[in-house]
């Protein structure tokens, strides 16, 4: 018997995200979006985890 694997749950963040982009956007606005999410996790990461800017890539 091969064992299905389970789907995983959407995180709160996910779902209120699907409701805020619920409407067709351009490719411009996909990536700022995208730019946006990922500059805000990096800044999370180096406020709260103690990085230095010798650690994180930045382009």
């Amino acid at each position: 018997m091969i064992a299905q694997a389970q789907p995983q749950k959407l995180t709160e963040l996910q779902l209120e995200l699907l409701k805020m982009f619920s409407y067709q956007i351009n490719q411009e606005q996909l990536l700022d979006i995208k730019k946006l999410l990922a500059n805000y996790f990096a800044n999370n990461v180096i406020e709260n985890r103690g990085f230095e800017n010798e650690h994180i890539k930045r382009e």
